[in-house]
């Protein structure tokens, strides 16, 4: 059944939409570098890069209004294949393992046009093409795992199964080396007792008789070649150690010709081998590692005259030898060297006067193979990016078929740029080259070899009535010509790199507008030139460098560039003058990542996305907002598209993770809860009645409802930076306190005219982090201040305490009693590593009561205190240097120890199966771990005593990394608040993991 996107309504923010996409059940999070909208037969076509939630889809496309998938006719991946084969046919097949669990991709190598994807070649790591009843038939080994060991085939043609899983003798294995021998394709077998042996791949049948020579009856490597009617094998048993290479029969057993004569030191420094039938003898390529000081790096060897050949053939060449592939041309040889040392991929052509001519084809490729093509020998080479090259050996010129060429990029910044060349809808994609793609047809339709830097930035347009193509890379820009093939104008001056371009006017004149630097890229402006020209053109706008995002437009009716910058606001420039046309546009908390611009409504807009995980819609000709930022990616959002959905007004937005949204735009107004990161959350009672509250960086503090899990009032406005700390003071949990970032803390209460808030108290270096616990009768605030200092303050009065100088960085901060003395537990980064370090301190004295403990990165902001069986306990990440529990083991990195306070002895150990631990809490004997980034993201629940988890893990967050938990208990319950990268406050009840949600 083909697969869909289906639009769902989301709860949280309704009617607003979230893109469900199906995938496999324990996949990744769906991450994506860019998205676009193309208007293609009268539909609107949207298409994703990097789609697979195992990232290994180039690109994807469907269907807006349907939610129709369009199929893929390309093939092309992002990940390398594990196999590579061209046959004498003109056959190209690839063995991708990873999309969907293990795919071969076989192509017509001449046009590079796939003719069949044959699925279910899972866990395979080998491949051979050939032919059955003269049909052409792929061939795979069956997992050694698999229940039988042997081949599996499928006709091309058909793309199913051509017999059943041929089983081999009980105990024996199918190897990945196949061989075509007298019609015959025949796998490698290692039968019980320490032999080879050659098998049918199609029937399982035995082929000649088993070679003992190798003790274990493996070998690294093999090469065989069909000499005089007998099947001759090369094979080698270990790749470090001085093993010879044997040469033996097949269908014999026994040993033939003469192997090579090597020193030991050769053998040691044998890196790869192949073989070939050479005018009519067979060959064999030998290749040495370059740390290899005896002899040379490339050897050929003739195993019937017993001697080395054409000893000159390579000389000069100081490589180091990765992989080496011999082919047999009418008169001579060929061979294919990939050297890791310097990387790159040479051929070497013999002539019939065995002269050499050598030619770098391409840099490293992880696989090549060997064949024909239109009758004429060519290599093809693959590798990461969906990189797929093919190049023809008489001529070493690679084949120009927009299928093939070096890998697409994947690199952060816009990839993908959509318009409309000769009445098609396309798509440009970056890449060595930069390709065309159709979306609709699900094919690349042209490529463009001049343009392959790593950073490009695309505008498509018209010019002259032509479609044209505006390229800028760091050293210049390009007005491209599609129907002339050839640049229209070129520009030659250094741009910010990731700098992007467009198409706009000056004085009625088509320019291109884009982010330019000086000579010594250390000014930085937007500029524009006359497209048909070349000639400047208006006046330089100033804009800092970095991070910018570009999108042409009107305002009111100046043509203007609106230029999203690193720090926030958005930009209005007018390229004629120079000047702001519109006051900057205010609104993110960071970054602005994404621009887009058109009408709704007879209404011009500007669309944003942000690093802060938000949506926002402005006036283009006022630069005033409309309505609220929309607020639910858990990720900054990489790309905007204003469009209609069923005739609605929609903006269709997709995040770096997590699913893309639709946020309708006549939707009546929704407060979308915090538009920043959340960094505190904190449980108690507000009016009587249990709520959360918690605070984030749009300085801002919310009321949540613990019943509902909906928001009570409107925010709590009063703050002069990001909200840093929150905690509930006073013997009923009552009183709100909160901080930020600029050192105010304010005491919030309920009134029936709304709330209200006093300044308790300002301190110095600004405010990181609250915690509150009660000793000798009285509420004590510790607030992480600057300079690695705690100040401690008298929650009910506001009047110091005591200071405690840590003398570093502090990133969290509990409080605690043990007996009788106020004590803190601080954390602090590690001043070498990327982990941190955990002393617990006595205020008074202003000690450490032990010495400080190194925790690993993955739990280096935690730590926290609780209270088992009547003593203090704490909980933290786990000590990397404690000698006592023996060596640190790299999968305990995100487990925590459960110590006692007063003696430091462990009392049990907590295994959550994560990654990143990003908050704990303790309540009672239980504690909640929220992690990010593991196969297991969510709120982990554990037994202090055991160790072990409670119930099942809290998942409501779904990819979304959690970064706050508080609790609170009501009616004898315990109820949960955790808080997630995409701003959302979720509240559940610990017992049963349900949320409340109405």
């Amino acid at each position: 059944m083909e697969q869909q996107f289906v639009w769902h309504e989301d709860v949280e923010v309704a009617p607003h939409r979230i893109l469900r996409v199906p995938f496999e059940a324990g996949g990744r999070p769906l991450e994506f570098t860019d998205s676009v909208i193309v208007e293609a037969d009268g539909r609107a076509v949207f298409v994703l890069l990097r789609l697979d939630p195992d990232q290994q889809t180039v690109l994807g496309a469907f269907d807006l209004e349907s939610g129709a998938f369009l199929p893929d006719r390309s093939g092309l991946r992002v990940e390398a294949p594990s196999a590579l084969r061209l046959s004498d046919d003109g056959l190209l097949a690839a063995l991708v393992p990873q999309y969907p669990q293990g795919t071969v991709i076989v192509r017509d190598a001449a046009t590079g046009n796939l003719v069949r994807e044959i699925p279910r070649a899972q866990g395979r790591s080998a491949l051979a093409l050939g032919t059955v009843d003269g049909r052409p038939a792929v061939f795979a080994p069956i997992p050694p795992w698999a229940q039988d060991a042997g081949a599996l085939a499928w006709d091309v043609a058909t793309g199913e199964p051509i017999a059943d899983y041929p089983a081999l003798p009980e105990g024996c294995l199918a190897s990945d080396f196949f061989v075509e021998h007298n019609g015959r394709m025949l796998v490698m077998g290692n039968p019980p007792g320490g032999a080879m042996r050659f098998f049918d791949a199609l029937t399982g049948a035995a082929f000649g008789a088993p070679h003992h020579n190798h003790s274990n009856g493996r070998a690294e490597w093999l090469a065989a070649v069909s000499y005089e009617g007998r099947l001759i094998v090369a094979s080698r048993q270990n790749y470090y150690q001085a093993h010879p290479i044997l040469l033996w029969d097949a269908e014999t057993g026994a040993e033939v010709l003469t192997p090579p004569a090597l020193t030991d030191e050769s053998l040691s420094s044998l890196r790869t081998q192949s073989m070939a039938l050479v005018d009519g003898r067979p060959l064999l390529l030998l290749g040495h590692g370059a740390d290899a000081d005896a002899g040379p790096r490339l050897t050929l060897w003739d195993p019937v005259a017993g001697c080395e050949v054409l000893p000159h053939f390579f000389a000069g060449y100081d490589g180091k030898p990765h992989t080496v592939m011999l082919g047999t041309l009418d008169s001579g040889f060929y061979a294919v060297v990939v050297s890791s040392r310097p990387s790159e991929t040479t051929l070497w052509v013999s002539s019939p006067d065995s002269e050499r001519r050598g030619t770098r084809l391409a840099s490293f490729g992880s696989q090549i193979a060997l064949g024909r093509v239109d009758g004429r020998p060519a290599v093809a080479l693959a590798g990461d990016g969906g990189s797929l090259q093919l190049f023809d050996v008489a001529t070493a010129q690679e084949r120009p078929s927009p299928f093939y060429g070096g890998p697409l990029r994947e690199e952060a910044g816009r990839t993908l740029a959509a318009g409309t060349v000769d009445g098609r809808a396309v798509v440009m994609i970056r890449g060595t080259p930069t390709r065309v793609w159709d979306p609709v047809a699900g094919v690349p339709v042209a490529r463009l070899d001049r343009f392959t830097d790593l950073w490009q930035g695309f505008a498509l347009g018209r010019l002259d009535g032509h479609d044209v193509l505006a390229v800028v890379t760091e050293t210049g820009l390009t007005v491209y010509d599609f129907a002339a093939g050839a640049a229209r104008t070129e520009i030659d001056t250094p741009f910010d790199p990731q700098s992007e371009v467009v198409f706009t006017e000056v004085d009625g004149r088509t320019v291109v507008t884009a982010h330019a630097a000086d000579q010594h890229r250390v000014a930085h402006s937007l500029r524009s030139w006359d497209a048909v020209t070349g000639e400047p053109a208006g006046r330089q706008y100033p804009l800092g460098g970095g991070h910018v995002r570009l999108v042409a437009g009107r305002a009111g009716d100046r043509p203007v560039v609106f230029a999203g910058t690193g720090a926030g606001p958005i930009r209005v420039a007018d390229p004629a003058t120079g000047d702001d046309a519109l006051p900057p546009l205010t609104g993110h908390d960071g970054s602005v990542e994404a621009l887009a611009f058109g009408s709704f409504d007879g209404r011009a807009v500007l669309v944003s996305g942000g690093r802060d995980q938000t949506v926002r819609v402005w006036d283009a000709n006022t630069g005033e907002p409309i309505g609220e930022p929309f607020n639910g990616h858990t990720a900054k959002v990489v790309s905007v598209h204003l469009t209609e959905h069923r005739g609605e007004p929609v903006v269709v937005s997709t995040a770096e993770r997590g699913e893309p949204r639709m946020w309708m735009l006549r939707a009546a107004p929704t407060d979308p809860g915090h538009t920043g990161q959340i960094n505190a959350l904190a449980g108690g009672f507000w009016a009587g009645a249990p709520v959360f509250a918690s605070g984030a960086h749009d300085m801002t503090v919310r009321l949540w409802d613990v019943t509902t899990g909906r928001q009570v009032g409107a925010p709590l406005t009063g703050h002069d930076g990001p909200v840093s700390g929150i905690a509930f003071v006073g013997p009923a949990h009552d009183i709100l306190v909160t901080t930020d970032a600029t050192g105010l803390l304010l005491r919030w209460s309920a009134h029936p005219d709304g709330p209200r808030a006093q300044p308790l108290t300002r301190l110095d270096g600004g405010v990181f982090g609250l915690a509150t616990t009660v000793v000798d009768g009285r509420e004590i605030l510790g607030a992480i201040s600057g300079g690695g200092r705690v100040e401690l303050v008298d929650a009910a009065s506001g009047q110091p305490y005591a200071t405690l100088n840590t003398g570093t960085d502090v990133v969290h901060l509990d409080l605690g009693v043990l007996d009788g003395r106020l004590v803190a537990l601080v954390v602090s980064p590690h001043h070498e590593y990327d982990q941190g370090r955990v002393t617990v301190w006595d205020v008074r004295s202003g000690e450490p009561l032990h010495p400080p403990v190194v925790v690993t990165e993955e739990s280096a902001g935690l730590g926290a205190f609780g209270m088992l069986d009547g003593r203090l306990v704490i909980v933290q990440g786990v000590d990397v240097e404690d000698e006592d529990e023996g060596d640190f083991q790299w999968h305990e990195s995100a487990y925590q120890s459960v110590y006692d306070a007063a003696t430091r002895a462990i009392l049990g150990q907590i295994t959550p199966d994560s990654r990143f631990n990003n908050a704990l809490v303790v309540v009672g004997a239980v504690a909640l771990i929220g992690s990010s980034d593991g196969p297991e993201q969510g709120v982990f629940v554990a037994d202090l005593r055991t160790g072990e988890e409670i119930g099942r893990l809290y998942r409501g967050h779904g990819t979304a990394g959690v970064y706050q938990v508080a609790t609170l208990e009501v009616d004898g319950r315990i109820l949960v608040a955790s808080s997630d990268a995409g701003n959302a406050v979720h509240i559940w009840d610990l017992e049963d993991r349900t949320r409340r949600l109405v």
